[in-house]
């Protein structure tokens, strides 16, 4: 029942957040996501839930007005076989990045809002961006990782900054948002990994291999 008791905290901090949204705004939704996308650089099991919510958020807070400025940046990511200098020790021409160093390239849009005083930065690769976009610097430039440490989030936290987000965008009717785990999926969860599941397979197994045994039997064998 682990799952299903997830799922109740679930609905619990969906309440708290509801009155968080209605007090602060915007804000409490920015200052959640800023925290869960440090997080998702860690890789971990919602990374794909993060960033499709942070898409959502960043289109919401465009269209609210709350963008002070909007540029594109190019992101060059360095080969790995001949570590971004276009040849190998041999002197070769690195076949992998065909001598450029540079393994793939994907153009980002950088966002700067400013909510309730602060600011916030984000990137958005420019896939994801689907809304008419005005940029304020025409010219592109090159993008630089943070230097700043990926942040860690306990799974209460985390899970609270997330049904936060999700809640301030259903709020302001952004439209495609992603599914929170329901009732039905994790009580399914919770039985398939349960002892009383692997109980009941056994009992099965065992029922039909008596079945097949007995349907096996020869005539001269029945005791009757």
């Amino acid at each position: 029942m682990r799952l299903v008791r997830q799922w109740v905290r679930l609905q619990r901090q969906r309440f708290e957040a509801r009155r968080w949204i209605k007090a602060n705004g915007p804000r409490v939704a920015a200052e959640a996501m800023f925290h869960l996308n440090r997080q998702a650089r860690q890789r971990v099991t919602c990374t794909q839930l993060i960033y499709e919510l942070k898409n959502k958020l960043v289109q919401s807070l465009y269209e609210q007005g709350y963008c002070v400025t909007a540029s594109i940046q190019q992101q060059r990511l360095p080969c790995w076989s001949c570590d971004g200098t276009g040849e190998y020790w041999t002197g070769e021409e690195c076949w992998k990045c065909d001598g450029t160093g540079v393994y793939a390239s994907h153009q980002l849009y950088l966002f700067v809002f400013e909510v309730s005083g602060r600011r916030y930065v984000w990137h958005q690769p420019a896939r994801w961006v689907d809304w008419p976009v005005e940029l304020t610097d025409e010219l592109p430039g090159e993008y630089r990782q943070s230097s700043g440490m990926n942040g860690y989030l306990a799974a209460e936290v985390r899970d609270l900054y997330i049904v936060t987000v999700y809640e301030y965008l259903r709020v302001q009717k952004a439209g495609d948002l992603p599914s929170l785990p329901s009732l039905r999926t994790a009580m399914r969860k919770d039985w398939y990994h349960s002892r009383w599941r692997q109980l009941w397979l056994q009992w099965r197994w065992r029922k039909r291999a008596r079945r097949r045994n007995v349907l096996a039997l020869d005539e001269d064998e029945i005791p009757f």
